[in-house]
């Protein structure tokens, strides 16, 4: 995949976010963003490994804020609060 490509996704996962969601809508846009960010990393850590230029993003912040999307406490990219629903749990 293209990083150009997964750029794009996350931009639009992140603006799905700042909509009015349900919950299990929520959760899957966490998730899907997360493997987004996890692919952008992979593709940053390659290019890294290769000698070409990561377009200034270092790999590893990327796999950081991902973990951190994955778990509803940040946006991957601008680190924007992400509203959950801390009433809701998933038993």
């Amino acid at each position: 995949m293209d990083k150009s490509v997964a750029r794009l996704n996350i931009e639009h996962y992140q603006k799905l976010l700042k909509t009015d969601l349900d919950e299990t809508k929520r959760q899957t846009i966490l998730r899907l963003l997360a493997e987004e960010e996890a692919t952008l990393a992979r593709l940053l850590r390659s290019a890294a490994k290769t000698g070409s230029k990561a377009d200034g993003i270092k790999a590893d912040g990327i796999k950081a804020n991902a973990s951190n999307a994955a778990a509803g406490r940040i946006d991957g990219l601008t680190g924007d609060a992400i509203r959950t629903n801390p009433a809701k749990t998933d038993d």
